[in-house]
């Protein structure tokens, strides 16, 4: 039995380590800038609809920005590599170990600040070699690409696009790699995409019913979602008569896979990604309400045989209930000098989330209600203010005029994630425009759950809700 527990152990440990995957390498800055005892992780995406991506490690540089990152990992994925402001892509495969060196200008990045400020491209991965996945993608990717630069004629006819496309198949016809046999397949698919965009069944016979595992692949994800682009925005909602509208108010989800795409209706398959696409694509049109959607999702969730249909189905409901009332808030934190908040800390009471700006005049008034807010219903009631400023110095001027206690305002410290999280815009223009709205304000339940997404603010009477909720 002993024997047998040893056995047990060592073949679980074998296959762990057999499907380890390692990132290491060394951040350095062209300007002067360094990365050193920094933070360093690792992201993937398996869902090529809402791109969400899922953090599977963390590590930090060492004092000469070098880092190491080894973890579990099954199949071929699209990984990030996240420095700070700094992001770098790859492949990843199991098994493999990738020695990658990055240069960036880290004290540039350091200076900037909001949603611009990052540097993004593919990784410079030095062992990368003839036949190994990465070298492989690239250099498919650059012969098309330079294919379409220097023939701008040659590129939109078909004979010319089906020799060069035949001359690539033939290139690589000896590689049995299955990721790359099917991104080399989807980007064949692309280049021949806008030459037969007049004959789509043609299109669909070559490219799409000889494959399958289509969501397994970014090449694939990527043709799918640019051909079938406005299926049900544009071609389905435009017909008031169309069967599928009857099918979503019934979450008939085996209607809507015919309705969605009738001449692929035989593929299942792709038919659950064009109907997810879809919903995507029309949750923010108010065409249907959410509850529709969700309920159709809920549908695919349980009939669906393609785990990541699931995977994507779930994350696209995430996304369309997303600061939806009832559903938990998203995290908040800010870290910056001696700051340190969190919105978790205030579970147990209400919080009254106020995002603003210190150039808007109307929110000095506003900070007066706010103050009385305060004490009136401090057992009951936390007010956090946030300034979203993107220049800091409109920020300290704010508070420098600040009179009272200030110790619940905070600045977003240009974590463009608060700005996604909750929706506030991010300008890069003058800030002077009515429609901007500079203030939006949220309340926040004892369970961390959104009880108002769009609060009313102080003076335009919030107090009067808030009392009707909690019975006062």
């Amino acid at each position: 039995m002993r024997n047998f527990l040893l056995l047990i152990l060592s073949i679980s440990f074998f296959c762990s380590r057999a499907n380890q995957t390692t990132l290491l390498g060394n951040i350095r800055g062209i300007d002067g800038g360094t990365y050193i005892n920094s933070p360093v992780e690792v992201l993937i995406v398996t869902d090529f609809i809402t791109y969400k991506k899922d953090r599977i490690t963390q590590s930090i540089t060492d004092a000469n920005g070098n880092f190491k990152l080894t973890f579990n990992n099954t199949t071929t994925n699209i990984a990030i590599l996240k420095l700070g402001k700094v992001e770098r892509t790859l492949f990843i495969e199991p098994e493999k170990s990738y020695y990658i060196t990055v240069k960036a200008y880290l004290k540039k990045l350091s200076e900037s600040k909001g949603f611009f400020a990052k540097d993004s491209k593919k990784a410079n991965i030095k062992n990368s070699i003839k036949g190994e996945l990465n070298y492989m993608i690239d250099t498919l990717d650059k012969s098309c690409s330079n294919f379409l630069l220097n023939n701008p004629a040659k590129r939109k006819n078909y004979d010319s696009i089906k020799t060069f496309t035949d001359s690539i198949k033939k290139t690589y016809e000896g590689e049995s790699h299955p990721y790359f046999k099917q991104y080399l397949s989807f980007k064949i698919a692309e280049m021949q995409m806008f030459v037969m965009r007049k004959f789509r069944d043609d299109f669909i016979k070559n490219h799409f019913k000889p494959n399958s595992n289509y969501a397994n692949n970014i090449q694939s994800m990527h043709v799918l979602n640019s051909f079938f682009s406005g299926v049900v925005k544009h071609n389905i909602l435009s017909d008031d008569k169309s069967p599928f509208h009857k099918a979503m108010l019934q979450a008939n989800v085996e209607k809507l896979l015919i309705e969605v795409s009738p001449n692929t209706s035989e593929n299942r398959e792709l038919n659950e990604l064009i109907l997810l696409r879809g919903i995507l694509e029309i949750s923010e049109v108010y065409y249907y309400r959410k509850s529709h959607l969700t309920a159709v999702l809920d549908k695919i969730i349980e009939t669906t045989s393609h785990l990541l249909h699931k995977e994507i189905a779930q994350n696209i409901k995430k996304k369309i209930n997303h600061l939806e009332i009832g559903i938990t808030a998203p995290e908040l934190s800010i870290q910056y000098e001696e700051t340190n908040f969190n919105l978790s800390d205030y579970r147990g009471k209400y919080v009254y989330l106020c995002f603003f700006r210190g150039w808007d005049a109307s929110f000095q008034n506003e900070l007066k209600i706010i103050d009385y807010l305060r004490k009136r219903y401090k057992d009951e009631l936390a007010v956090v203010c946030i300034s979203t400023d993107i220049d800091i110095k409109v920020y300290k001027d704010f508070i420098s005029q600040m009179k009272n206690d200030i110790d619940h305002i905070y600045h977003y410290n240009f974590d463009s994630k608060i700005l996604l999280d909750y929706h506030i815009p991010d300008f890069r223009m003058q800030e002077t425009h009515q429609w901007q709205k500079p203030s939006k304000y949220f309340l926040i339940g004892p369970i961390g759950d959104i009880v108002y997404n769009n609060a009313k603010s102080p003076s335009k009477g919030f107090e009067y809700d808030f009392r009707l909720l909690i019975g006062k």
